[in-house]
């Protein structure tokens, strides 16, 4: 999938550096409650992703500009255990405001409100006003606050998404 900035594909081997950075970037990760990762970890990950998700639409992506094909995001939209339908990204801070984030979501969510009409969830960090603003601008809905977490969730129906 592309736009006009941007070329959303599946995860290869040849990513792992770049998924490291992003995995062991401190301001990325600032919300997360993750430890940091080992190379190990990371092309595990990835061999992960391909076999579990065989290149289907609900996917982990990676982002990179279509130019330079340097990559900037990772964005899933993945069903999760709870048989929800999940949207999440990260995107390496020095690519930070320049609309890559909406830009790759917002593609990603028209493919697959061509072909589903289930909801789409997100969560995010409550301290993470970026997330909550790039959610809102989607068209997603607030739904619940886990005060255990510190962590809101938020919920899209096609009805709401414009595309």
């Amino acid at each position: 999938m592309t736009t006009e900035r941007l070329n959303l594909r599946t995860f290869k081997l040849i990513d792992r550096d770049f998924l490291y950075e992003l995995d062991n970037n401190k301001v990325v990760n600032k919300f997360r409650s993750t430890d940091e990762r080992t190379m190990h970890f990371c092309i595990e990950q990835i061999n992960n992703w391909n076999s579990r998700y065989n290149n289907d639409l609900l996917n982990v992506y990676l982002i990179e500009l279509r130019k330079t094909k340097v990559p900037v995001e990772l964005i899933f939209l993945v069903r999760k255990d709870n048989n929800r339908i999940e949207l999440g990204y990260r995107i390496l801070d020095i690519h930070w405001g320049r609309g890559y984030c909406s830009e790759a979501c917002t593609l990603l969510l028209i493919e697959y409100f061509k072909r589903n009409n289930d909801n789409v969830y997100a969560e995010t960090h409550a301290e993470n006003i970026n997330s909550i603003k790039l959610l809102s601008k989607l068209g997603f809905k607030e739904i619940e606050y886990s005060w255990e977490y510190n962590c809101r969730e938020f919920q899209l129906e096609k009805t709401q998404f414009s595309m």
